[in-house]
């Protein structure tokens, strides 16, 4: 069997389990549409070790070029190398481009940006392949999601195609019992405290959602749990609105208490060690932090009240018409 057959038959193995275990698929992922995927998209490394992700494609037709951007936890990963991969020069020259490697992208995430172009303008590529190869070191353990994101494919015309992508996640050991995650939003900074014997990577804030989202996964079959602590002044419920935690979109138990500043969610979970390796968390409030940074509103209120009271003052001064 050829090295590209072996590759074909994992990664639909691959895709397979993770279809069976609702990881990973986003937007009603149709069978016909081409797919971006890190591969391996789920896995196990060690703290200190050097690893390599592939970007797949699988089943494209009239490729000409694209453009990928991964993102990944920064306090469990750094980016070290970025590869081409063999999938566009299989087709003829090209062009291959590092927009960005950036380990600090921002508070939780780094990022890496490829572009990669035939020079003929009218070949293509059809078929599957590795996109860019991305070399990793695994500074912490905890664990990291691999996720691609406004991820571009084109025809030689320019004109996108349609595709769907695939989020990976990464299982890092050791894993500590406790980890902390900064969230940041209009330059305040709120600190989200984890508990928990499995891997949590992925975490993040939608404000207009009201909700934090999170991957929990491990390698191995076993019971598990997570006890995450969120700050009221980021997100909370009220009294005609409740927490609503959900596994993959679906309202899922969990132990809720709550102090006068923090609000705990212990979550219980099994991971049966061969098809599901991951869940998917979403936890949704009812009152969120403002859209805009409290060191702004006071001033913005004072603005507010001196333009009222002069508009006051001009309308009582306003001559009748005559």
């Amino acid at each position: 069997m050829s090295r590209e057959a072996v590759f074909h038959a994992l990664l639909l193995l691959a895709l397979f389990s993770i279809s069976l275990s609702t990881v990973g698929f986003v937007n009603d992922v149709h069978a016909y549409e081409p797919l971006v995927s890190p591969e391996p998209s789920i896995g196990s490394v060690s703290v200190g070790t050097v690893f390599r992700i592939d970007v797949a494609l699988l089943g494209v037709e009239n490729l000409h070029s694209f453009e990928v951007i991964l993102y990944y936890d920064n306090d469990a990963l750094n980016a070290t190398q970025i590869l081409e991969g063999p999938l566009l020069r299989s087709a003829g020259p090209t062009v291959f481009k590092i927009a960005q490697m950036k380990n600090n992208y921002d508070d939780i995430y780094g990022i890496v940006w490829v572009n990669c172009t035939l020079l003929d303008s009218v070949r293509t590529f059809n078929g599957s392949g590795i996109m860019a190869t991305v070399e990793f070191e695994v500074i912490g353990g905890g664990g990291s999601v691999l996720e691609p994101s406004d991820t571009k494919l084109y025809d030689p015309s320019g004109d996108i195609i349609p595709h769907a992508t695939i989020v990976g996640i990464l299982s890092s050991d050791p894993v500590p019992p406790y980890r902390t995650f900064k969230l940041t939003w209009n330059q305040e900074n709120f600190t989200v405290a984890v508990h928990s014997n499995s891997s949590l990577a992925g975490i993040s804030f939608n404000q207009p959602q009201k909700e934090l989202s999170f991957y929990v996964t491990s390698w191995e079959a076993s019971r598990y749990f997570c006890n995450i602590t969120i700050p009221k002044t980021l997100l909370r419920d009220n009294s005609t609105q409740v927490w609503v935690v959900l596994r993959y979109g679906t309202p899922t138990d969990a132990i809720i208490t709550s102090n006068d500043t923090h609000t705990f969610f212990y979550l219980t979970y099994y991971f049966t060690g061969y098809l599901v390796f991951s869940y998917e968390y979403h936890i949704v409030g009812a009152e969120v932090v403002s859209e805009f940074p409290s060191v702004i509103i006071p001033p913005l209120f004072l603005v507010l009240t001196v333009f009222t009271a002069a508009m006051r003052r001009l309308w009582r001064k306003k001559p009748l018409s005559v």
